[in-house]
């Protein structure tokens, strides 16, 4: 996080700088995955220090991904929902099941394969377009 120095008749005074638009962002992305991140490393008794030892980041890394100040990458969620012994979908959306799989799972896994291949804004360009497609509501970008 940027800081900035403020002096003080007492020495220097360390404060954070206001989010940027592009943190705000991800705030909004990331909320409810970081609340239910905190919330399954609290009932496991772990601190974030513990669990960011097992999962290989930093402690600083952690504590952003559960007050949502930065997007939480894939590998790190696979890594969470490894650690916790939880499906990806239970981390991400709060459910125990996922929704049964397609019949037309090979034609899925192949359009995840082509849209895995494109750039990461095409790819948040279609996630939110399936998401919209989902549940008929516009995700916010």
């Amino acid at each position: 996080m940027d800081v900035e120095k403020l002096r003080s008749t007492k020495g220097v005074i360390v404060m954070p700088r206001p989010p940027s638009k592009k943190t705000r962002g991800a705030r909004k992305y990331n909320a409810d995955w970081g609340q239910r991140i905190k919330a399954f490393r609290r009932t496991r008794g772990l601190s974030q220090t513990e669990l960011a030892q097992r999962i290989g980041i930093s402690q600083r890394a952690l504590s952003d991904y559960e007050m949502a100040i930065c997007r939480l990458p894939a590998e790190v969620l696979l890594k969470l929902s490894q650690a916790f012994r939880v499906s990806i979908y239970e981390l991400t959306n709060g459910k125990k099941t996922a929704p049964a799989s397609p019949k037309n799972g090979r034609q899925v896994r192949a359009v995840v394969e082509k849209l895995e291949s494109l750039p990461p804004k095409k790819q948040r360009e279609a996630i939110n377009y399936i998401e919209y497609l989902a549940t008929g509501q516009r995700v916010a970008a």
